[in-house]
This record gives structure tokens, C-alpha cells and sequence, in this order.
């Protein structure tokens, strides 16, 4: 064998071993960021339930909140009005009749009814 075979055959051989390492190194780096990329997915799972959680604890709070103060009267006489308005006034001025009439103690004034709904 010559020089030349040598130098190639070498040279060759080296090209392989540098081609397995590097192949090796390419597998070893991408199961690596595959189990970066599974984790960081895991906790990305776990922030989107928790706001999930909080925004239905938020919610309810609100809902809550919107409510604390309601009253519902039952077997109330229809109003008569022929606009949704003037039905939301008539049945407005017949609450405050009735709370002035049961002498609610701190007195209910038009300004303490937000909203009138039939």
C-alpha cells in the first residue's frame, strides 16, 4: 500500500467516526429537547388549569357580588304598560309602595333600585 492509500483509508475512517459521533451527538441533543420541550408543555398544562380554576373563582365571586343584594317578589300584579319602560316604572313605584308600606328600617329610596325587571 501506498502513502496515498493510507492517507485516504485513514482519512476515511476518521470521516466515519466523526459521521457516528456527530449522529450520536444529534440524537443525544434531540432527546434532550424533546424532554425539555414534554416538560415545559407539562407545566404549560398546569398554568392554563390553574387561570382556569381562578377565572371560575373570579366568576363566581362576581356573580355573587351582583346578587347579595337582590329581592325577588312573588305574585306581584302585572303592570299594564305597553313599553317595556313604562312597565319597568310601574313595577318600580309598586316595590317602593310596598317597602315604604312594611316600614323597611333604614327606608328604600328610587336611587336603591339598580335594576327592575319583570
Amino acid at each position: 500500500m501506498s502513502n496515498n492509500t493510507n492517507i485516504n483509508t485513514l482519512s476515511s475512517k476518521v470521516n466515519e467516526i466523526v459521521e457516528v459521533k456527530e449522529g450520536k451527538w444529534t440524537e443525544v441533543v434531540k432527546r434532550q429537547v424533546d424532554k425539555n420541550l414534554e416538560s415545559v408543555s407539562e407545566n404549560i398544562e398546569v398554568v392554563q388549569n390553574s387561570l382556569c380554576e381562578t377565572r371560575a373563582i373570579a366568576d363566581e365571586k362576581r356573580d355573587k357580588e351582583n346578587r347579595r343584594n337582590n329581592v325577588i317578589l312573588y305574585n306581584a300584579t302585572e303592570s299594564t304598560g305597553v313599553r317595556a319602560e313604562d312597565r319597568s316604572k310601574n313595577d318600580a313605584a309598586f316595590s317602593l309602595q310596598l317597602f315604604n308600606k312594611l316600614q323597611v328600617r333604614l327606608g328604600v329610596s328610587e336611587v336603591d333600585l339598580v335594576r327592575v325587571s319583570g
